[in-house]
């Protein structure tokens, strides 16, 4: 039932907000009217479609991402109840601002309205300025040290996409459960390989079962010993 709210809340807010900011109000400023503010403004054109194409599933993605995994949605009437950390949150720690952003310039260069790139800066400094007065405190006070490791590896507006080419191979400082499963089990492996294990529990499964059946082939081999021995002493 959380879940089925936290979809319906999304998509919601989705309509709501950024549908206004970066829809409503960009089409109250341009009319969709295409001008040309400078010569040779083709080229611009064809990077704010780009822009536009890039920021329309990113933000999708992070609605999605809000609901279903982080239980809640980016309203803070009904906050997520998990950290969401999979996905693009892996890379830029706010790409729904980043994504509303992208839209709203990949607008003004494709109509090439200077007021739409305008309103697109100011936009972008009430994003941060809301970032820091009030979206990472609370994240911080709700979350713990989970945010800060979060906060600390992953940027607030730049992705870090050069860095072991971010987008194709996961972040391994933010893990989810099924990696860090992986890392604990190849951890326990090494120390097994070198020796540095101290209890059976260290040990690999296939290294767990082998000493189990020489303790039942153990066993096997004392249960015959004294049935032998009971045997010699009724003859």
């Amino acid at each position: 039932m959380r879940r089925v709210i936290a979809v319906l809340g999304s998509t919601t807010f989705l309509v709501v907000a950024p549908g206004t900011v970066a829809l409503v109000a960009p089409w109250w400023i341009t009319h969709w009217r295409f001008e040309t503010p400078l010569a040779f403004w083709l080229p611009f054109r064809i990077a704010g479609a780009l822009l536009i194409a890039a920021g329309l599933p990113v933000l999708i993605d992070s609605f999605a991402r809000f609901a279903l995994e982080g239980l809640g949605t980016p309203a803070p009437v009904l906050p997520p109840q998990r950290l969401v950390v999979s996905g693009l949150y892996r890379y830029v720690r706010n790409p729904m601002y980043v994504a509303v952003f992208s839209i709203v310039l990949g607008q003004g260069l494709l109509f090439g309205n200077l007021r739409l790139l305008g309103y697109g800066a100011v936009l972008w400094a009430s994003f941060h300025l809301f970032v820091l007065a009030y979206e990472e405190p609370t994240l911080r006070a709700k979350f713990g040290t989970d945010y800060d490791r979060f906060r600390a590896n992953v940027p607030r507006w730049i992705p870090r996409v050069l860095r072991g080419m971010a987008l194709l191979i996961p972040n391994p400082a933010i893990q989810t459960p099924r990696s860090a499963a992986r890392a604990h089990q190849k951890q326990k492996d090494k120390a097994v390989e070198h020796g540095e294990f101290t209890s059976v529990r260290d040990w690999p499964e296939s290294m767990r079962r082998v000493l189990l059946e020489i303790s039942h082939c153990h066993l096997a081999a004392q249960d015959e010993r004294y049935r032998a021995s009971v045997e010699a002493e009724q003859d």
